[in-house]
């Protein structure tokens, strides 16, 4: 076995965001149980790199505040229109079930505005928090200026 497949060589988010928690938390010492819910076709819309770090960082954030185990719930929407002024995004919420937002720090050292996008934190009636993470859909001709992570084919 040659180890976990590298972000770079992920064509999809799902792939890329399996290859980004799994490790994470295979890692942990607690039972942690993470379900993911993503269209497996939706692709990479952004530079590998950048997600990956405001990725790992939020998801290392509800490991550490589920120490003694939990859920951690990922879930993609795809591309929608949301805002008045006709912008179309795409969501990513991670969801744990940590301590509440209030008994939380809320720092996230990574640079979202980079990616255009957003976070929102809120507590879960269940219980701990989910972040979401909000991204614009990057157009045709802006992804002709600044293209996407290139990615080897096997």
């Amino acid at each position: 076995m040659k180890g976990w497949i590298t972000p770079e060589d992920c064509p999809t988010l799902a792939s890329l965001l399996e290859t980004i928690i799994s490790p994470m938390i295979a890692g942990c010492p607690s039972p942690i149980c993470f379900e993911l819910e993503c269209d497996p076709e939706l692709p990479v819309e952004y530079s590998a790199e950048r997600l990956v770090q405001c990725i790992q960082a939020i998801v290392a954030d509800s490991i550490e505040e589920m120490a003694q185990g939990g859920d951690l719930l990922v879930t993609v929407v795809p591309p929608k229109t949301g805002d008045s002024t006709g912008s179309s995004f795409f969501e990513i919420e991670v969801a744990d079930t940590g301590r509440p937002m209030s008994e939380r720090p809320k720092t996230h050292p990574f640079d979202l505005a980079a990616l255009g996008g957003k976070l929102i934190h809120q507590d879960c009636p269940q219980g701990g928090v989910a972040v979401t993470i909000q991204l614009p859909v990057v157009p045709a001709a802006a992804e002709e200026q600044h293209p996407k992570t290139q990615r080897r084919v096997a």
